[in-house]
């Protein structure tokens, strides 16, 4: 092991009350530092001691000062009923209420070069001592010896010590960041899979979100745009400047946002290539936070070596930047930092007015403790959600699920070991969620983690998703929340936990949150926390509605719209739409009356029973309903969005809601799984994906995608039947045309038993059992749709082979209307509307009596266009009834 440099950092003491804890002990003449050992050390044997010539660095962090008023200070500076509310401290404030002495910092020095430490750098603000030593001097400072280890799952040894160290007593030393590297820092990125060079610009290729789309779902008509902010990225990797001006261009952001390295740990910033590459995630940090923002004024990228950077280093650099006020980690930071300083470097951004978004982790429920910082409570913890809007580039919001693509790949959310519950949570009712009444509980918020678009490797458009999508989403909408306050003389957000909590109270949550209710983040091995009402372990109190969270982030002054997002209407050409109307509460909770008025004429297809009126204070809130008009009858097939501005009169925040007209669209989302997973089916059976199953090009399994590159490959094997299925707005009584591809195979060991079922709002429309090798076919059913939601579910086996389900469809049918009939030398000629493709079989009687049936003419027609002509020559009858009936085909 000669030769082999490593990093380690030295944290001192510092008494956390928020999150009580303990985090060292006394010894007679020693004091002991707990949190050092890996737990998986107990379980391995050495394979010897380092060498006691390779050196290490290490960054020692001295403790802050006063630390009970500084908690103190941070409950007043999050409490809008103090006058200290907002009132945030510089960091040379911050420095002389509770930074390290002088005499501190120097008796640190003296102790690490008593220790024969080589000194490399030193920090104003007296938080950090960079030092190089090698492990024998280590050993003697620390009380332990550097063990070799062989990991368990990794194609490499990892050093550790089975002790924990200990310094004299009185030297403020709390804890040891680096004396292991069993865990590294990982990225929290999912790759789905590689699209090549990137040689199309626009918005979602292949169905993929990317640039104004995330505008468009999660701050709709917000015309902020981060100007004059600054986002701080935390990476342990690199990127390339070329994927970034690709993105761009790509992404139509133009200009590009200007980017900033600060290179961390003598880390030279060139990307690393391979596998475990993480300049992918470094890319989508970028590119997302851009994305969002589209005009911050830099991004600063903060990078450290993969495998010898320390989060403590990058923490302190972001801690002493206090232009940056929204900063975003997409990393696990392995087991180099215990936790202690990294609280610390928290609690400071929380003085200094710096909000930290965290992904939560990419591995489903975490029961029973999680790494740092998943579940630190001076952050906000970041989980994932599958996102789906209403059309291809820059379409409107429709509804979002928890994003958990099969056990063990879904948003992370757990309970905390460590920390106690932050007293934001504690009115939280934990019986329906699975959370603790005693410990923190994460993630705090979400936002899409799957199907995104991004550019890296050097030239490659790649899809990607994880909470990693989640957290810099976040700090960009933050950015634009800063930007709205300061454009309104208010202070910075800071910290939104204790804001975002607080709305659960009250009318802001659901004005300012899109509530994900369904799905869970299983995580496949007994861990699961369930999408409920309200705040849960698997999307926290889920994802941002726009302008309104804006407001109750940037500019308070009570005034709330519910619902939080306006309708989304559809239906054929012609109608009937399953949404006609809306009724927004405007409500006032500020201090003042005002009059407030829609600043934005609706569309001809849309009305308001009301346009302006009062709000009093503490007054009856009003109710204005949104309706469709009967010129969304006339609409041609599309998408139609409207923004209405509801602003006060005379200044104050405007909160802007939008609806949605989708007029003959699809309504299945991603039918031909071109996400590349089941993000958009969420399971429901007992034991689907169970490895089996999954999403394939074919290559894996032998399927053919009957449409775009993927198809469902269901393998799964026994009784109950494995199901997934997806929830589907529809119109009471409206016809559809549900229709799909599949086909059955036999990898050579035979495919039966089989099983494939379809089920419509419960109940089976298609059972067949055992069923024989076919190519790829189509079904096609009519079904009636129920009020409010219909529920789509397909249930299957197949223990030995696979069948493969793709382009799954379903489209309101227009029931025919007839538009003309003629007469011509005793030919009836008959013209209805009718759906292009859609069967259709035109019927006589006689007589409208109940006895006898009705008799076809003709073989069964399909629909080519809008319209069908057909005719009836030379009936014998004195007089015919004419019907059409609807048939698949």
């Amino acid at each position: 092991m000669r030769g082999i440099q490593f990093k380690l950092a030295v944290v001192l003491a510092l008494g956390i009350s928020w999150a009580s804890r303990s985090a060292a002990f006394a010894v007679v003449g020693k004091q002991t530092l707990s949190g050092h050992v890996p737990a998986i050390v107990q379980t391995l044997q050495s394979v010897g001691p380092m060498d006691s010539t390779n050196k290490i660095h290490l960054a020692i962090s001295l403790p802050l000062r006063n630390v009970d008023a500084l908690n103190n200070l941070l409950k007043q500076l999050y409490d809008p009923n103090s006058p200290q509310y907002r009132q945030f401290l510089t960091s040379d404030q911050f420095l002389a209420q509770f930074g390290p002495t002088d005499a501190d910092y120097q008796a640190v020095l003296a102790f690490a070069q008593a220790h024969n430490f080589t000194v490399t750098g030193t920090h104003s603000n007296r938080r950090l001592i960079d030092v190089y030593a090698t492990a024998a001097d280590i050993g003697n400072a620390f009380n332990i010896t550097l063990q070799m280890y062989h990991h368990p799952v990794e194609s490499r040894d990892f050093f550790a010590t089975a002790t924990e160290p200990s310094v004299e007593a009185g030297l403020p030393i709390m804890d040891i960041s680096g004396l292991n590297n069993y865990l590294l820092p990982k990225p929290r990125s999912k790759v789905h899979r590689n699209l090549g060079p990137v040689a199309r610009g626009g918005s979602r290729p292949l169905g993929t979100f990317v640039g104004a789309d995330y505008r468009s779902a999660y701050a709709p008509g917000v015309t902020l745009d981060g100007t004059g902010q600054t986002i701080g990225l935390l990476e342990f990797d690199g990127y390339y400047a070329n994927d970034i001006a690709l993105y761009a261009t790509t992404a139509a952001i133009s200009p590009a946002v200007p980017l900033q390295k600060i290179l961390l740990d003598g880390f030279s910033g060139t990307p690393t290539t391979g596998q475990n590459s993480g300049n992918g995630e470094v890319a989508l940090d970028i590119e997302v936070a851009m994305s969002m923002a589209p005009k911050l004024t830099k991004i600063v990228v903060f990078e450290a070596d993969p495998t010898n950077g320390l989060p403590n280093d990058i923490l302190n650099a972001m801690s002493t930047n206090t232009t940056i006020k929204q900063f975003s980690c997409s990393w696990g930071f392995g087991a180099a930092t215990p936790r202690g300083a990294m609280d610390s470097y928290f609690m400071t951004m929380n003085a200094q007015g710096q909000g930290f978004f965290s992904a939560s982790g990419d591995d489903g429920a975490e029961p029973s403790g999680q790494t740092q910082p998943d579940d630190d409570p001076y952050i906000t913890l970041v989980g994932g959600t599958v996102l789906a809007t209403s059309g291809p580039a820059g379409g409107s919001w429709l509804y979002e699920n928890t994003w958990n693509v099969f056990p063990g790949e879904g948003s992370t959310g757990g309970i905390s070991t460590v920390y106690s519950i932050p007293s934001w949570q504690m009115p939280i009712n934990m019986s329906l969620n699975g959370g603790s009444a005693s410990f923190r509980n994460s993630p705090d918020v979400s936002a899409i983690a799957d199907n995104v678009f991004i550019v890296a490797d050097n030239g490659a458009g790649e899809i990607t998703g994880g909470t990693s999508c989640g957290a810099p989403m976040w700090a960009a909408f933050s950015a634009m929340a800063n930007q709205q306050a300061l454009a309104n003389s208010k202070p910075v957000i800071g910290f939104i936990n204790p804001t975002i909590y607080a709305l659960l109270a009250g009318p802001g949550y659901s004005a300012c949150f899109d509530d994900v209710v369904v799905g869970n983040n299983t995580n496949g091995i007994g861990g699961s926390f369930p999408a409920v009402p309200g705040y849960d372990l698997a999307t926290g109190l889920g994802s941002m509605t726009g302008s309104s969270l804006i407001n109750a982030l940037a500019t308070p002054d009570g005034f709330h719209i519910t619902a939080g997002r306006g309708f989304v209407a559809n239906g054929p050409v012609g109608g009937p739409f399953n949404i006609t109307s809306q009724t927004l509460t405007l409500s006032n909770g500020g201090a003042s009356s005002f009059t407030w008025q829609v600043v934005s004429a609706p569309p001809t297809w849309l009305s308001l029973s009301a346009a302006s009126g009062p709000l009093n204070a503490g007054g009856a809130a009003v109710h204005v309903v949104v309706s469709l008009t009967p010129a969304a009858a006339q609409l041609a097939a599309g998408v139609y969005t409207a923004n209405l501005r509801f602003s006060k009169l005379g200044g104050g925040n405007v909160v802007i809601r939008q609806f949605t007209l989708m007029v003959g669209q699809e309504l299945i989302q991603d039918g031909g799984f071109e996400a590349g997973d089941f993000a958009y089916w969420p399971n429901a059976g007992d034991n689907a994906f169970d490895g089996y199953s999954g999403v394939d090009t074919g290559v894996n399994t032998g399927l053919t995608p009957h449409g775009g590159s993927y198809v469902a490959a269901l393998g799964a094997s026994g009784t109950p039947l494995a199901t997934m299925s997806q929830t589907i707005p529809t119109l009471a009584g409206q016809i559809y045309k549900l229709s799909y591809w599949w086909q059955s195979i036999d990898l050579g060991g035979g495919n039966v038993p089989n099983e494939f079922q379809v089920l419509w709002n419960g109940t089976s429309i298609s059972d067949q059992v055992n069923v024989g090798l076919f190519g790829s076919t189509q079904v096609k059913f009519i079904v009636a749709g129920a009020a409010g939601n219909s529920v789509l579910t397909f249930g299957y086996r197949n223990d030995l082979s696979y069948l493969g389900l793709d382009d799954v469809s379903l489209q309101a049918i227009p029931l025919p209307s007839l538009q003309n009939v003629g007469v011509t030398n005793h030919i009836v000629s008959l013209t209805w509307s009718a759906l292009s493709g859609q069967g259709y079989q035109l019927q006589y009687k006689t007589s409208l009596s109940p006895v006898g049936g009705w008799s076809n003419i003709g073989s069964p027609i399909t629909a080519a266009a809008a319209t069908v002509t057909t005719t009836d020559p030379n009936p014998p009858d004195p007089r015919r009834f004419y019907r059409v009936q609807l048939i698949p085909q």
